[in-house]
């Protein structure tokens, strides 16, 4: 069984032999015949316990781990970072100005169910991250304490994360030099990282 899981599990066997009457502690067939009826309820109680911890994060793999993602609204293909400019919201992850095919000076409309927009599928490793991360975003009133927790899923120390409020909406989270700059834009691209309503974030390395 995995080590993740924590429910202990019962030994019918040997909780019915020691609970045996006086008289029959010593009784080798009496002792075979219980053992034997006993055996199968530890097969039951293995087959019990796995299927329990198998629904859990740490422990859960591939299809299971898929329905858990389901059920807190992290799929297990994420956004990834493309290198394409496209038209969107100035402060935007890679947005741009307005442009079309033939203007080389602005950028070009793009969407999820563009062919060559990037997209990951996440091994089970990386997805129960992202699992614990969704959970975290759905349950943050997004203090600067509960957002620097978030990253922290993701991005330990030594790098430093700070984040400091600017007036009258928004906030800069700056990320120290050396940090995986990939990795960090997946995370905003997949609004991972928790967010007050209406501040906008910018993001900084330094």
């Amino acid at each position: 069984m995995a080590l993740g899981c924590k429910i202990p599990i019962i030994d019918h066997t040997a909780l019915g032999i020691s609970r045996l009457a006086t008289q029959y502690t010593e009784s080798t067939n009496f002792i075979g015949f219980l053992t034997a009826f006993l055996t199968q309820s530890d097969d039951l109680e293995t087959a019990a316990q796995q299927v329990l911890c198998e629904r859990t994060i740490d422990d859960a793999e591939g299809v299971t781990l898929d329905h858990i993602g389901v059920l807190v609204g992290q799929s297990r293909t994420v956004r990834t970072a493309n290198t394409t400019t496209y038209f969107g919201f100035d402060g935007s992850f890679n947005s741009g100005t307005f442009g079309s095919t033939g203007n080389t000076d602005g950028a070009i409309f793009r969407s999820l169910s563009d062919a060559d927009f990037n997209t990951q599928t996440l091994t089970d490793a990386d997805y129960r991250d992202f699992i614990r991360g969704r959970i975290i975003r759905n349950h943050t009133s997004g203090t600067i304490e509960e957002v620097i927790s978030a990253l922290r899923l993701f991005i330990p120390l030594p790098t430093t994360i700070t984040i400091s409020e600017n007036y009258p909406a928004s906030a800069n989270i700056t990320f120290s030099i050396g940090v995986d700059e990939e990795l960090v834009a997946i995370l905003f691209l997949n609004d991972l990282v928790p967010r007050p309503i209406c501040v906008e974030y910018n993001v900084i390395i330094a």
